[in-house]
């Protein structure tokens, strides 16, 4: 499908929200939509969340959830979806930086003509020199200024998916540089903040309608930060997925016109797509003796 094949027909405020793209195939053929790719993700979460141990789910449901399975399971797709909204903004979509950037200006020019500025200057890389706060620049720590900027969503939350890629914006890393504030203002613009606002605000009407970012835990209970790469890594995990070729191709893009329908297909999809690819975890329950079949314990204390 093409970049300008997939909005044909839609909405004129659907097809605004299609422009930018989060998958580029060997070329322009192959692109699938960012909105697309986020809902995709969300989608794949709950299969992947079933399939965990149970420590894991536990301490998802106690953490996000406060005891409610259904509360703590949204919450997590909403975090797992948002993960590439930092994608949504003008080198990225431009890939300004990027050698291959010849191969993007027809998208760019698109960009330009739906009033989506690409102002970056295409000869202007962020400078070695800045050391750790080169990583300011990616796409996932931009994703984690748009939720400090745009959201209530508290740090933590935050930290989960702009570290995605490895990479943990942490506070101590310097931010002060011109360069990151031209950046930052180029990339949040205000046509280019409305579009991401607009996204944000798509997903969380069709993940989390009943939900407040401000009831979200501020804190992490005492030894909760060793469980922030763990819940990087199911963010990681759903995005893979997701981003396999097979499932992209799969995708009914034309229910995008309703998200939700969209969620709840490729969420359907995914029930069967996760088991093949990961396996089937399972909880077997009885005595040592229905669980180790003619095995028998030694001692009391195996019993």
């Amino acid at each position: 499908m093409t970049s300008s094949g997939w909005t044909a027909g839609l909405p004129p405020t659907v097809e605004h929200l299609l422009l930018p793209w989060g998958k580029w195939g060997e070329d322009a053929n192959g692109v699938h939509p960012l909105v697309a790719h986020l809902l995709d993700v969300a989608a794949v979460v709950p299969a992947i969340i079933n399939g965990t141990a149970r420590s894991v789910q536990a301490t998802l449901i106690q953490t996000l959830g406060a005891g409610d399975p259904t509360l703590a399971l949204i919450r997590f797709q909403f975090l797992a979806a948002v993960h590439d909204l930092g994608k949504c903004e003008p080198v990225f979509q431009g890939q300004l930086w990027s050698p291959r950037r010849s191969e993007f200006a027809g998208h760019a020019t698109r960009l330009a003509v739906a009033g989506l500025p690409m102002t970056a200057d295409p000869s202007r890389r962020p400078p070695s020199s800045i050391g750790k706060a080169a990583g300011l620049f990616r796409h996932e720590a931009v994703t984690g200024h748009l939720l400090a900027s745009f959201t209530e969503l508290p740090g933590w939350a935050r930290l989960v998916v702009a570290g995605h890629h490895g990479r943990y914006p942490w506070s101590n890393v310097a931010t002060g540089s011109a360069e990151v504030a031209t950046f930052r203002t180029n990339a949040t613009s205000p046509a280019w903040a409305a579009l991401q606002r607009e996204i944000l605000d798509l997903l969380d009407k069709t993940i989390t309608p009943d939900d407040d970012w401000s009831r979200w835990p501020t804190a992490l209970p005492v030894g909760g930060k060793a469980w922030l790469p763990v819940w990087t890594g199911l963010v990681c995990l759903a995005d893979w997925i997701a981003s396999d070729e097979s499932f992209v191709e799969s995708a009914p893009l034309h229910l995008l016109t309703e998200p939700t329908a969209y969620l709840q297909a490729r969420a359907d999809h995914a029930q069967d797509e996760v088991p093949a690819r990961l396996g089937q975890v399972k909880h077997p329950t009885g005595t040592f003796e229905d669980l180790f079949e003619g095995k028998h314990p030694d001692r009391p204390v195996q019993r």
